[in-house]
């Protein structure tokens, strides 16, 4: 018998021209010849690149079949491909009677994910709030206020999601808080890593809502922008640098929308139909270490 393998297991080898899965054993006749060929290969996000034959042999070479069995194993070098950010999925809750937690769920969560969020809330700002995915804490941006400090909204972030599955994400207020609002986002990737690139936050009691400028400096970036205000308006035309986004979602006293940008620019979260008391709210991640394809 002969058997082909290949490290790591489960990859593709042509034996004469047919694509066999490893490890495949064949029972053939003594001194009969094959070809076999060992091909480059991509599985899931990881390419294969042919190393070498155990028998020393090219990466396409024919073989005779011996008197005793045998086996021939072709080794590979992987690499992981390099994918830029990707919008997975979204989500709100919301509770309008006072409260000291709130929890939002997102299914398949993929492990290594960037997750984004925004949490706005209302009473005196003595109240902190937490989020966390039930194994550790996100990093919370910095808090914008307004409305004599009655009105408020964060971002928290995690670029590399350690939770995966099924994951439940609470904010927890040290003192119950009304119109309490949170939104979550995932975004994923594969290659570099994912760093924080910035933020900004404004507020008013009148105009067009903004969150101030921003300037970024990655070539894969994802930049969020958020709102906040008093009177369950709706916002819509959600745009990022002038762009519109890819991403909203929405819900009365607060909305969160995303966009994706190649390049870097300078520019500012904005949205219509916001009420007279509002926060706006913005924060960029870039992918590094890696080239956007």
């Amino acid at each position: 018998n002969l058997t082909f393998a290949s490290i790591p297991s489960g990859l593709t080898l042509n034996l004469d021209g047919i694509p066999r899965t490893t490890p495949y054993v064949n029972d053939s006749l003594i001194g009969f010849t094959h070809t076999i060929e060992a091909v480059d290969q991509t599985l899931a996000a990881t390419a294969y690149s042919f190393s070498a034959w155990s028998d020393g042999g090219a990466r396409s070479h024919d073989i005779t079949v011996p008197a005793a069995s045998q086996t021939y194993t072709a080794s590979y070098s992987s690499s992981v491909l390099q994918q830029p950010l990707g919008f997975v999925r979204s989500q709100g809750a919301f509770g309008d009677a006072s409260g000291t937690t709130l929890s939002v769920q997102l299914t398949n969560v993929k492990a290594g994910s960037l997750l984004v969020a925004f949490v706005k809330w209302e009473g005196t700002a003595s109240s902190t709030v937490t989020l966390s995915d039930g194994t550790s804490p996100f990093t919370a941006d910095l808090v914008n206020s307004a409305a004599n400090n009655d009105l408020h909204g964060r971002f928290f972030y995690r670029p590399a999601s350690t939770a995966s599955g099924t994951v439940t994400y609470t904010a927890t207020w040290s003192a119950a808080r009304p119109y309490r609002r949170i939104f979550i986002y995932e975004y994923s990737y594969s290659g570099g890593s994912v760093a924080f690139d910035g933020s900004n936050r404004a507020k008013a009691t009148s105009g067009s809502l903004t969150s101030g400028n921003i300037t970024t400096t990655g070539s894969d970036e994802v930049v969020f922008g958020a709102y906040g205000e008093y009177s369950s308006s709706t916002t819509t035309g959600e745009r990022i640098g002038g762009v519109l986004a890819d991403q909203a979602v929405r819900s009365g006293f607060a909305s969160m929308w995303s966009k994706r940008f190649t390049a870097p620019f300078t520019g500012a979260a904005t949205a219509t139909g916001n009420s007279s008391t509002w926060i706006g709210n913005v924060i960029a991640f870039k992918r590094s270490g890696a080239t956007a394809p």
